[in-house]
């Protein structure tokens, strides 16, 4: 979501009334149950819907084979939990220094050692940490379908400093 975005507060809506369902229900009877007109806001919801599929919140159920067209049932997901970023930055940016130390590595690497859940979001660290000049770009490697750039702690110290303590 874009900073400049106002919050709504849809999604904590939609959370509530999904959470509370014990039967499976489609993204039209939850913009029925928040009374939320057809237009760009059902569009909207029908949108945040799929976020939730994405993060694992809902789980989709397959479709009926008995009708044709059934419209797409979900269920929510108890056992999900939001992610705390603080937490996983300590792990990434620990992992990223630990391998620093004996070799370039790639973002695989760092997935394979903190089991983070995204590899865009190892992706869009990497970038940011490139940019304040805390990593750099030490090459590339090959991979089945291309290549991954390497990465390298610039000043292992001042990384700890800064970011890992």
């Amino acid at each position: 979501m874009s900073s400049k975005t106002p919050k709504t507060g849809l999604s904590a809506r939609m959370r509530d009334w999904m959470s509370v369902q014990r039967r499976a229900f489609t993204s039209q009877q939850v913009s029925e149950a928040l009374e939320i007109v057809p237009g760009k806001d059902r569009e909207r919801l029908r949108n945040l819907v799929t976020d939730f599929v994405l993060r694992g919140e809902v789980v989709p159920l397959p479709p009926d084979r008995r009708c044709r067209r059934a419209a797409a049932r979900f269920f929510y997901n108890p056992g999900w939990h939001r992610v705390n970023r603080g937490l996983l930055n300590r792990r990434i940016y620990k992992a990223m220094r630990l391998l620093s130390f004996h070799e370039a590595f790639a973002i695989a690497d760092i997935e394979r050692h903190t089991k983070a859940p995204d590899r865009s979001y190892l992706h869009k660290v990497a970038r940011r940490l490139v940019r304040e000049k805390y990593l750099r770009i030490e090459g590339t490697r090959k991979v089945h379908m291309g290549k991954e750039c390497l990465f390298r702690v610039v000043d292992p110290d001042k990384f700890f400093l800064d970011l890992v303590k």
